[in-house]
């Protein structure tokens, strides 16, 4: 019999093909060699008591924010409040140049004349160039003061947990305490919280900063177009979930079309004696391929999805800023802002 070869090497033949093997169908039982002839397999009777299944512990309940500085002295909650105002400084820098670099556009629509216009173009540089400067130093000083605080409390963390080890009883060591899982788990969540101190923490009051300060400057040089900022930025973050949404199932979908597929291969492989003495390497060939043909469907989709994501995410950001520049547009005909102001409220909130 002739079988032809499709995408993944082999297309269904003209017989009836093997069942799926799902994760709770039992392979098929081979006949035992060392069974006679003759001989009629006796069953046994299974009449004992049938343990009790293991209740699955549920996962420990989550600790406060608070907790996280729980090994934090004196000098480690000074490091913080520093790095704390360096990262908000860190923040601001950003939204504060906007505000400047809108006023050194209104510049180019003044009717003052040469040199008056360089002196005010050198002032606001050299505005620009302070906030840099102070940009450097606000950066320096929110990492340093993190990254230090965050090694005192971890090595606070690793003390006690060394004192915790050694006051156990001898037992311990030799049901628990005999292999590296118990200090690898600790490591790691160790390194975990040293993470979070020493760069999400600082982050977040980083991007607090900016977000807020980014609002009150859109608002103070042009709130019609900091509030129609503020009324198309949800459709733009909609988008974005929705694509992210159909992607994690799209995921979890090829993840399980795997699983499947690595079934059958390994219970192919574990039968594989069963599987030549009755001829069905073909029909296994083309289960384990038409199982496999559901991640090739689930991959375009997920192309597709993310390409008509990303699409719809970067259209409505460009429509966004579109109209707000045609409402910009029309304020400036209007008398009721310049050109400086609609770009930082633009680009401040945006």
């Amino acid at each position: 019999m002739m079988v032809s070869r499709g995408l993944f090497g082999w297309s269904p033949p003209h017989m009836q093909p093997l069942t799926p093997v799902s994760e709770v169908s039992e392979p098929p039982e081979s006949p035992s060699p060392y069974m006679e002839s003759g001989v009629e397999a006796v069953q046994v009777d299974n009449e004992g008591p049938v343990d009790d299944v293991e209740e699955i512990e549920p996962p420990p309940a989550a600790v406060p924010f608070s907790r996280l500085f729980a090994c934090a002295d004196g000098l480690d909650w000074v490091l913080m409040v520093v790095g704390a105002l360096a990262a908000a400084a860190h923040g601001m820098a950003l939204v504060v140049y906007l505000h400047f670099f809108g006023r050194a556009i209104n510049l180019l629509n003044s009717q003052s004349h040469g040199d008056v216009l360089f002196h005010k173009f050198k002032e606001h540089a050299l505005y620009i160039i302070y906030i840099a400067a102070g940009v450097f130093v606000a950066g320096w000083i929110e990492v340093s003061c993190w990254i230090l605080t965050g090694e005192r409390q971890t090595a606070v963390i690793r003390s006690k947990y060394v004192q915790v080890l050694l006051n156990q009883d001898m037992s311990f060591f030799d049901t628990y305490g005999n292999n590296g899982d118990i200090v690898s788990q600790v490591l790691s969540d160790v390194l975990l919280i040293q993470s979070a101190l020493s760069e999400k923490v600082g982050n977040y009051i980083h991007n607090m900063a900016t977000f807020f300060g980014g609002l009150v400057i859109g608002l103070i040089n042009c709130w019609q177009i900091a509030l129609l900022t503020l009324g198309t930025g949800p459709f733009i973050v909609a988008a974005g979930g929705i694509s992210n949404i159909f992607l994690h199932r799209l995921a979890e979908n090829i993840q399980d079309a795997y699983a499947e597929a690595a079934s059958i291969a390994e219970q192919a492989i574990a039968y594989v004696r069963t599987l030549y003495a009755f001829t069905n390497e073909t029909l296994a060939k083309y289960s384990y391929a038409t199982s496999l043909q559901a991640t090739l469907r689930y991959g375009i989709l997920i192309s597709l999805v993310q390409g008509l994501g990303l699409g719809f995410t970067y259209g409505l950001a460009i429509c966004s800023c579109a109209l707000q520049l045609w409402v910009g547009r029309v304020l400036i005909s209007h008398g009721k802002a310049n050109g400086g102001e609609i770009i930082t409220a633009l680009f401040a909130v945006f």
